[in-house]
């Protein structure tokens, strides 16, 4: 199927996609480039399959408190202080 972008952006979504995603007037969908494809999908709670990994960009190096968190956590306390 295709469509055809108007001047304001806006794009009309074939009846044949709506029911099959189950879209209705006023629902709000998201929008997902990847990969050089644009992906609709009804807007919905996020799972945490949706989200793994999705912070890993802003993670902060610093001590892994996986492993000897009592030591870990003195270091990072040491370290706030000297910020302070």
């Amino acid at each position: 199927m295709s469509g055809t972008i108007s001047s304001k952006g806006q794009v009309t979504v074939p009846k044949s996609i709506r029911d099959a995603l189950g879209l209705k007037p006023g629902d709000s969908v998201v929008f997902i480039a990847q990969d050089g494809a644009a992906i609709m999908r009804p807007a919905r709670a996020w799972t945490l399959e949706d989200l793994s990994g999705s912070l890993r960009a802003y993670a902060k190096k610093g001590p892994d408190i996986r492993h000897g968190h009592r030591e870990a956590l003195a270091v990072a306390l040491r370290a706030r202080k000297a910020k302070m």
